[in-house]
């Protein structure tokens, strides 16, 4: 179950997530705005040297930051090594090597006439590269330090800055194509200085370098630039076949639609990596807690992603022409499968802490080259035959064999239990929606049987991701719980555990209250309200056995209660009980305390004198289910309720979330102040 109680670890991942999803949505809104500046104002004959020079840029950011970055996610939380001298550290070698770097090409390109008419290019190009790698610095620790309305307000600044610069050089000035770069230098120099002027890390930096602490950064970071080099034949290699075998032209076209494919995978990755990066690298200590968060990832990135790409598919043909003017010409075959492959790239991001935690960086080397050396191979095999389609098969292929051998690996170092029937739904209607847009291409809502197909369809997508289990927009408006019955008849035997089991009383008013921060808002008082009223409720627990702390909480009742649930009263006589109420802190599931508790509360009751046990579970709740009839329980009724007043309740619900979510980043969360 989601918990959404201020300060437990889904309300703030969740409420993260939103905050980059829809302030980078706004950034990459800003982006977009300058993609049809440049497709309207140069062809794809001079953008085609545009895609030549990132390679290019590429290559120099792996060799002047040996991803260093990388690195600062790994060990900025490690305790090992001081934090002052890690980011010392990095940021001094970032800035020496930059610039020597750069004094390096410029001698280069001094030394050779030939590139005379590029080495104004090269150049400003090349100089927007060392500043990025600086802006990335500080990014990368507001990201880590939790601090979303920063990152998202900086992210905005520099987006901005560069729209209206860049405009003003293309559209007024009529600069040529290295107004791209021109525009990205001003705002990133604008960046810095209110980075050094609002920062306090970059107020108390020292130049200095540390070579152990660097040796160790190295270490774990220098193989990666192996696996950037698959990453570099995967963006580079299809465009030297393009180049070769369908002309000039044909690459403009198909750099243009990689740009806006970059964006979309941008606009995924950025909300997913900044919560997902910091969260994982915080909680190193707590497995497997990162791994029931990660099955929850992997589904919301998927959900996301597919959403974006099939509303991208639905107004293709209107965005090609918004951004160009048609000077480009690019069927939406391509579109769809290089964001396919790209949605599987952005789940790599997802994937590869699990690696990290191991420090088995070696092996992502290993699966990005081989996935480079087959995107060589199936280039030379498609794009001769179906061209620019062949080009983007060949990339999403590449992606996709990455992507299994990834997910397939990280099962022996790091295994994980994914949602495999909500994925499932999530590609089934994805690629029925796809085949009946790209059937019906920029025609599809000429036909009413499309319309009708597509709205079923998105009746499931949406059903997949908008409700909070994925388990259909119907359960938002009816509740089905089913009534289990169990006549005990003897003492079962107890499960072992490695916790103490205990009855709670009114000495363990503070154990409750902490463990009352992962559950719903007001359910502090209703459990001392509880114990309180002994006669009619007892509460059972695990507890730890040097801290005290409460790891599983469940509740009996003995006199007819309300049940919240149905919303009526459940009248019972003496010789029965209800089990309700039961919850597990999230970094002790999957231990088996369910099962325990729910044989120790049976015996309990044996104990009491009670001959029926009662106990509700929502019909869709297989696990629960599971455990009950284990222990002899037999489906008695079912009842169905509809929920008069869902929609109000609903906004009523985001209302609250919203002012926890100001109130978390007012007073800070745990302590943190976002």
């Amino acid at each position: 179950m989601v918990n959404f109680a201020r300060g437990s670890t889904d309300f703030i991942m969740r409420n993260h997530f939103l905050y980059y999803l829809f302030g980078n949505s706004f950034i990459q809104g800003i982006n977009f705005l300058v993609l049809p500046i440049i497709g309207r104002h140069f062809s794809p004959s001079e953008y085609a040297i545009v895609p030549l020079l990132e390679v290019y840029l590429m290559i120099f950011s792996w060799i002047t930051s040996m991803m260093l970055l990388s690195a600062l996610d790994r060990y900025y939380f490690d305790e090992r090594y001081d934090r002052r001298e890690v980011l010392d550290t990095i940021l001094t070698f970032l800035l020496s090597s930059g610039l020597g770097a750069f004094a390096a090409i410029y001698i280069i390109l001094n030394c050779f006439e030939s590139l005379a008419q590029y080495r104004y290019l090269a150049l400003v190009a090349t100089f927007q590269q060392v500043l990025l790698q600086l802006y990335l610095f500080p990014m990368e620790k507001l990201k880590l330090e939790k601090k979303a309305v920063k990152f998202i307000a900086f992210g905005m600044v520099k987006s901005g800055t560069y729209l209206v610069i860049i405009a003003f050089f293309v559209i007024w000035l009529e600069r040529d194509i290295a107004a791209i770069y021109e525009a990205q230098v001003i705002a990133l120099i604008l960046l810095l200085l209110l980075f050094s002027r609002y920062d306090i890390g970059l107020r108390t930096f020292r130049l200095r370098i540390s070579l152990p602490i660097l040796r160790v950064l190295l270490s774990f970071s220098a193989p990666l630039i192996l696996a950037g080099l698959g990453m570099y034949i995967i963006e580079s290699s299809s465009r030297v076949f393009i180049l070769y075998y369908v002309g000039e032209e044909a690459l403009g076209n198909f750099s243009f639609i990689y740009k806006i494919v970059n964006a979309l995978s941008v606009l995924l990755l950025m909300p997913s990596t900044c919560v997902w990066t910091p969260y994982v690298f915080s909680n190193l200590s707590k497995e497997e807690l990162i791994k029931q968060s990660m099955t929850k990832v992997v589904v919301l990135l998927n959900s996301a992603a597919l959403f974006i790409v099939i509303t991208l598919l639905a107004n293709y043909y209107s965005i090609i022409e918004f951004m160009s003017r048609g000077k480009f010409h690019i069927p939406i075959q391509i579109f769809g499968v290089l964001s396919v492959g790209y949605v599987f790239y952005c789940l790599l991001a997802v994937l590869a802490p699990g690696f990290h935690i191991r420090e088995k960086t070696r092996l992502l080397v290993g699966y990005f080259l081989l996935g480079g050396a087959a995107n060589i191979v199936l280039n030379w095999l498609l794009i001769p035959k179906w061209q620019l389609l062949g080009a983007a098969l060949s990339s999403f292929l590449s992606f996709f064999i990455i992507f299994m051998l990834y997910a397939i690996n990280l099962q022996r170092i790091f295994a994980i239990k994914y949602a495999w029937r909500q994925l499932a739904i999530l590609w089934f209607s994805f690629c029925t929606f796809s085949v009946a847009i790209i059937g019906a291409d920029s025609h599809v809502y000429d036909n009413i049987f499309v319309i009708i197909f597509l709205i079923v369809i998105g009746f499931i997508q949406g059903s997949a991701w908008l409700t909070r289990q994925g388990k259909g927009l119907i359960m938002r408006l009816f509740s089905m719980y089913n009534m289990y019955v169990l006549v005990p008849q003897k003492i079962l035997p107890e499960p072992r555990v490695d916790f103490q089991f205990k009855i709670l009383g009114m000495d363990d008013v503070q154990a409750i209250c902490e463990f009352s921060r992962e559950r719903i808002a007001g359910y502090e008082e209703k459990a001392i309200a509880r114990l309180q009223n002994h006669t009619c409720y007892r509460g059972l627990a695990f507890v730890e056995d040097k801290t005290g702390k409460i790891v599983y909480l469940c509740w009996i009742a003995f006199k007819p209660i309300l049940v919240s649930e149905l919303q009526r009263t459940l009248t019972f006589n003496q010789k029965t009980v209800y089990f309700f109420d039961e919850f597990t802190l999230l970094e002790y599931r999957s231990r088996g305390l369910h099962s325990s508790m729910m044989v120790r509360r049976i015996n309990y009751c044996l104990q009491q004198h009670k001959s029926k046990v009662i106990i509700l579970i929502e019909t869709f709740n297989r696990y629960p289910i599971r455990t009950v009839w284990k222990v002899g329980f037999k489906w008695q009724k079912t009842f169905i309720r509809y929920r008069s007043g869902a929609f109000t309740r609903e906004l009523k619900e985001l209302q609250q979330r919203i002012r926890l979510l100001r109130s978390n980043y007012i007073n800070g969360v745990n302590g943190e102040k976002g």
